[in-house]
């Protein structure tokens, strides 16, 4: 782990070694700054996602709530299309009810 390090952050070791120090530390902090604004982002979304969803849980549950609701609807007025006035079973009405 120390020689993954050491490969990134040493200014001896790493593939900035034959710039000036001054390069060096300009590239160093540019890219310090890049992983840090990424990293950050990265954790915001990450947050930012936990908000999302509770926003849209609940929202597409009430849709498939009323998705269902509709469905089960129309389905008990589909079955009254079957049902005699009288109250007896038609002959479609496979369940007798």
């Amino acid at each position: 782990m120390r020689e993954l390090y050491d490969t990134v952050m040493n200014e001896n070791i790493n593939p900035l070694r034959d710039l000036p120090k001054a390069q060096q530390f300009q590239l160093m902090m540019f890219l310090s700054t890049m992983w840090t604004t990424m990293f950050c982002l990265a954790f915001g979304l990450w947050a930012w996602w936990g908000s999302i969803m509770i926003v849209h849980v609940p929202l597409a549950l009430g849709v498939f709530l009323t998705g269902w609701t509709f469905k089960a609807a129309q389905m008990q007025s589909h079955r009254e299309l079957f049902r005699a006035n009288d109250g007896t079973a038609r002959h479609d009405d496979i369940w007798g009810g």
